[in-house]
């Protein structure tokens, strides 16, 4: 499906028939790619094809104000972080935080607090962020008037999400801002049978990254602001700030398309879902490998995990998680995400076939043959 950000665009490039402006491949890479006119509108100004675009994204992410991130995730937390403090004041960090969190903090000489994580034993994973820990540390600091809120991952790398709702209660009580880096829950807004959403739980702002599991290319993103937030036209300042003076209308309307055709993967979406709960109870059931699920983590605050990331490790076979990763790839050719020392992460989407999930159950369950892992010849 394609958006009507899209269809404007392509409407204003068939008009064309003198082309004298930029880019320079003069609409030969694609006529998506076109610059800023009256009729196209302007990203820093939310004017035009963009203001639809916004109000579209604002609805579907509930939000009370989206923008467009044409500079990823990173420009998100870094526009978050300077709408809310000013240097020399403090923000609550959580430990797990994206290196573009400290980057923004030494940028714009806040200082941070830093909120460490438990971590699970079993999976060496860490868990979710303990809302009683932040009523502490603010109770620690509650003569600070420089400290001003908290910035915090959910979900992280590994699927595991925070309780927000708890955690915004706590700053909220004590007059203060939640900000969350969603970056990794984009597709949560899509259904019902995912973790609940920064959104509904009470964030003030959050960022997530469409490319990370959406239809979407890389770099693109978007920054959500919640109905409580008031100050709409800081953030904007500061976006404009941060990010490109010529973004590339082509990866946004790709993005903008991208989000469109999510409705239509709708049944599709659900069966994956499904299906990414039938391979964990597999592999647990089934084989000496390990898949990560919410259940096995309750014991370290987490409200939930995010089903579609699969967290595998074979560490009672032996296997650590590199020779996981080797042996998928050299004897299968799947190609996980990332590994770590005992596990290797898996990111399924709604572009992904059920089949996929078959051929990595077989694979697993293949290395698992006699009680053993059976590497491959390297």
């Amino acid at each position: 499906m394609q958006s009507n950000f899209s269809k404007q665009i392509l409407d204003f490039s068939a008009q064309v028939r003198g082309n004298f402006f930029m880019p320079g491949h003069k609409g030969k890479l694609s006529p998506l790619d076109v610059t800023e006119f009256d009729e196209t509108g302007d990203l820093t100004d939310s004017s035009g094809v963009f203001a639809e675009a916004e109000r579209e994204l604002a609805r579907i992410f509930g939000a009370e104000r989206s923008h467009i991130l044409v500079n990823g995730a990173t420009a998100g937390n870094h526009a978050m972080i300077l709408a809310t403090c000013q240097p020399g004041d403090k923000i609550i960090v959580d430990s797990l935080c994206h290196r573009s969190v400290p980057n923004a903090l030494k940028l714009f000489g806040v200082e941070p607090i830093y909120l460490e994580r438990s971590v699970h034993l079993n999976s060496s994973i860490h868990g979710g962020i303990n809302p009683y820990e932040v009523e502490q540390l603010l109770k620690k600091n509650k003569k600070n008037k420089k400290l001003k809120g908290a910035i915090i991952t959910s979900p992280t790398y590994y699927g595991v999400c925070s309780d927000i709702r708890a955690i915004a209660d706590v700053l909220h009580n004590a007059g203060k801002f939640l900000l969350v880096d969603e970056a990794h829950g984009a597709h949560f807004y899509f259904s019902d049978n995912l973790p609940q959403t920064a959104m509904e739980q009470g964030a003030d702002m959050c960022v997530v990254s469409a490319h990370k599991t959406l239809p979407a290319p890389g770099q693109t993103a978007i920054l959500n602001i919640g109905k409580a937030f008031a100050d709409h036209s800081r953030v904007k300042e500061y976006l404009n700030m941060l990010q490109t003076s010529s973004p590339s209308f082509m990866l946004i309307a790709q993005m903008l398309d991208g989000i469109a055709q999510m409705p239509g993967l709708s049944s599709h979406y659900e069966k994956l879902i499904a299906a990414c709960n039938d391979f964990a109870r597999k592999v647990n059931e089934n084989t000496r490998a390990a898949c990560i699920t919410w259940n096995y983590m309750d014991d370290c605050h987490v409200a939930q995990k995010d089903q579609t990331r699969l967290v595998i490790s074979m560490s009672r076979a032996g296997l650590p998680g590199k020779a996981l990763w080797d042996a998928l790839w050299e004897r299968y050719k799947i190609r996980p995400e990332m590994h770590d020392d005992h596990n290797i992460v898996c990111i399924v989407t709604a572009c992904n076939a059920l089949e996929d999930l078959d051929n990595l159950y077989e694979a697993i369950a293949e290395l698992c043959v006699g009680g053993k892992p059976r590497l491959p010849a390297l």
